[in-house]
Protein backbone atom coordinates (compact mmCIF):
# COMPACT_ATOMS: atom_id res chain seq x y z
CA UNK A 1 0.00 0.00 0.00
CA UNK A 2 0.81 3.37 -0.88
CA UNK A 3 2.25 6.22 1.45
CA UNK A 4 -0.18 8.32 3.23
CA UNK A 5 1.90 11.08 2.32
CA UNK A 6 2.26 10.39 -1.71
CA UNK A 7 -0.61 12.08 -3.01
CA UNK A 8 0.07 15.64 -1.03
CA UNK A 9 3.81 14.98 -2.25
CA UNK A 10 2.68 14.16 -5.84
CA UNK A 11 0.61 17.49 -5.67
CA UNK A 12 3.73 19.51 -4.23
CA UNK A 13 5.93 17.76 -7.49
CA UNK A 14 3.34 19.21 -10.02
CA UNK A 15 2.62 22.53 -8.27
CA UNK A 16 6.54 23.13 -8.36
CA UNK A 17 6.75 21.51 -12.11
CA UNK A 18 3.68 23.94 -13.51
CA UNK A 19 5.50 26.83 -12.36
CA UNK A 20 9.56 26.14 -13.56
CA UNK A 21 7.17 25.20 -16.62
CA UNK A 22 5.40 28.55 -17.36
CA UNK A 23 8.38 30.46 -15.80
CA UNK A 24 10.16 29.27 -19.24
CA UNK A 25 8.07 28.42 -21.41
CA UNK A 26 8.54 29.64 -25.09
CA UNK A 27 6.26 32.19 -26.00
CA UNK A 28 5.06 30.63 -29.29
CA UNK A 29 4.67 27.06 -27.41
CA UNK A 30 2.82 28.66 -24.31
CA UNK A 31 -0.85 27.40 -24.14
CA UNK A 32 -4.07 29.44 -24.06
CA UNK A 33 -5.51 27.35 -21.85
CA UNK A 34 -4.20 24.90 -19.06
CA UNK A 35 -5.74 22.72 -16.25
CA UNK A 36 -4.52 20.46 -14.21
CA UNK A 37 -6.35 17.66 -12.16
CA UNK A 38 -3.95 15.79 -10.05
CA UNK A 39 -1.30 14.21 -12.81
CA UNK A 40 -4.01 14.79 -15.61
CA UNK A 41 -3.62 18.04 -17.62
CA UNK A 42 -6.21 18.89 -20.29
CA UNK A 43 -4.48 22.23 -22.70
CA UNK A 44 -5.81 24.49 -25.52
CA UNK A 45 -2.77 24.76 -27.49
CA UNK A 46 -2.20 26.22 -31.67
CA UNK A 47 -2.44 23.64 -34.06
CA UNK A 48 0.67 22.38 -34.53
CA UNK A 49 2.41 23.13 -31.18
CA UNK A 50 1.23 19.98 -29.29
CA UNK A 51 3.99 18.07 -29.80
CA UNK A 52 6.72 20.63 -29.24
CA UNK A 53 4.56 21.97 -25.81
CA UNK A 54 4.90 17.89 -24.78
CA UNK A 55 8.29 17.66 -25.78
CA UNK A 56 9.34 20.81 -23.35
CA UNK A 57 7.16 19.55 -20.76
CA UNK A 58 9.17 16.10 -21.05
CA UNK A 59 12.66 18.18 -20.85
CA UNK A 60 12.19 19.44 -17.36
CA UNK A 61 12.33 16.70 -15.02
CA UNK A 62 13.19 13.93 -17.47
CA UNK A 63 14.03 11.41 -14.56
CA UNK A 64 11.15 11.68 -12.52
CA UNK A 65 8.02 11.90 -14.98
CA UNK A 66 7.28 11.25 -18.27
CA UNK A 67 3.90 13.02 -19.89
CA UNK A 68 2.00 11.17 -23.13
CA UNK A 69 -0.41 13.06 -24.81
CA UNK A 70 -4.00 11.80 -26.18
CA UNK A 71 -4.87 14.44 -29.09
CA UNK A 72 -8.49 15.64 -30.33
CA UNK A 73 -9.98 12.77 -32.83
CA UNK A 74 -13.06 14.47 -34.53
CA UNK A 75 -13.35 17.31 -32.67
CA UNK A 76 -13.53 14.89 -29.53
CA UNK A 77 -11.17 14.63 -26.48
CA UNK A 78 -11.75 12.55 -23.41
CA UNK A 79 -10.36 14.21 -20.33
CA UNK A 80 -10.89 12.09 -17.13
CA UNK A 81 -14.83 11.49 -17.09
CA UNK A 82 -16.03 13.61 -19.69
CA UNK A 83 -15.92 13.59 -23.30
CA UNK A 84 -15.14 17.41 -24.67
CA UNK A 85 -16.91 18.15 -27.89
CA UNK A 86 -15.33 20.83 -29.50
CA UNK A 87 -17.68 22.95 -32.17
CA UNK A 88 -16.44 26.03 -34.00
CA UNK A 89 -17.54 28.44 -31.36
CA UNK A 90 -18.89 26.24 -28.96
CA UNK A 91 -17.76 23.19 -26.39
CA UNK A 92 -20.22 20.95 -25.30
CA UNK A 93 -19.20 18.13 -22.55
CA UNK A 94 -20.75 14.55 -22.01
CA UNK A 95 -20.17 11.31 -20.12
CA UNK A 96 -17.00 9.61 -21.43
CA UNK A 97 -16.85 6.09 -21.20
CA UNK A 98 -14.19 3.89 -21.70
CA UNK A 99 -14.53 0.92 -24.35
CA UNK A 100 -13.63 -1.90 -22.02
CA UNK A 101 -15.87 -0.42 -19.37
CA UNK A 102 -18.11 -3.35 -18.18
CA UNK A 103 -20.98 -1.26 -16.30
CA UNK A 104 -20.59 -3.47 -14.04
CA UNK A 105 -22.97 -2.79 -10.22
CA UNK A 106 -24.40 -4.55 -7.68
CA UNK A 107 -27.93 -6.76 -8.68
CA UNK A 108 -30.12 -5.76 -6.33
CA UNK A 109 -31.07 -9.06 -4.99
CA UNK A 110 -27.69 -9.42 -3.43
CA UNK A 111 -27.68 -8.92 0.05
CA UNK A 112 -26.34 -4.93 0.39
CA UNK A 113 -28.01 -2.27 1.97
CA UNK A 114 -30.40 -0.39 0.26
CA UNK A 115 -28.42 2.94 1.20
CA UNK A 116 -25.80 1.27 -1.21
CA UNK A 117 -27.94 1.43 -3.64
CA UNK A 118 -29.59 4.45 -3.47
CA UNK A 119 -25.58 5.78 -3.55
CA UNK A 120 -24.78 4.39 -6.68
CA UNK A 121 -27.91 6.05 -8.09
CA UNK A 122 -27.18 8.98 -6.50
CA UNK A 123 -23.21 8.79 -7.98
CA UNK A 124 -24.38 8.02 -11.45
CA UNK A 125 -26.79 10.74 -11.68
CA UNK A 126 -24.96 13.04 -9.83
CA UNK A 127 -21.82 12.70 -12.20
CA UNK A 128 -24.78 12.97 -15.66
CA UNK A 129 -25.77 16.81 -14.46
CA UNK A 130 -22.33 17.92 -13.31
CA UNK A 131 -20.72 16.67 -16.49
CA UNK A 132 -23.58 17.15 -19.40
CA UNK A 133 -24.43 19.73 -20.85
CA UNK A 134 -28.32 20.35 -21.55
CA UNK A 135 -28.59 18.61 -24.70
CA UNK A 136 -26.81 15.18 -23.67
CA UNK A 137 -28.69 15.09 -20.47
CA UNK A 138 -31.79 13.24 -21.03
CA UNK A 139 -30.09 10.75 -23.56
CA UNK A 140 -27.53 10.12 -20.52
CA UNK A 141 -30.22 9.86 -17.92
CA UNK A 142 -31.90 7.09 -19.72
CA UNK A 143 -28.47 5.18 -20.29
CA UNK A 144 -27.99 5.47 -16.72
CA UNK A 145 -32.27 3.82 -15.79
CA UNK A 146 -31.41 1.33 -19.16
CA UNK A 147 -28.01 0.01 -17.40
CA UNK A 148 -28.82 -0.31 -13.61
CA UNK A 149 -32.26 -1.81 -14.70
CA UNK A 150 -30.19 -4.79 -16.14
CA UNK A 151 -29.01 -5.09 -12.65
CA UNK A 152 -32.51 -4.94 -11.28
CA UNK A 153 -32.11 -1.42 -9.35
CA UNK A 154 -35.43 0.32 -9.24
Amino acid sequence: MGNSLSPVIAEVFMENLEEIAFAGVDITIKPRFFKRYVDDIFVVITNGKEDQFLEYLNSLFPEQISFTMEKESNRTLPFLDALVIRHDELVQTTVYRKATQSERYLDFSSHHLHSVFRSVIKGVVDRAEKVCDHEFIQPELQYITETLSKKRIP
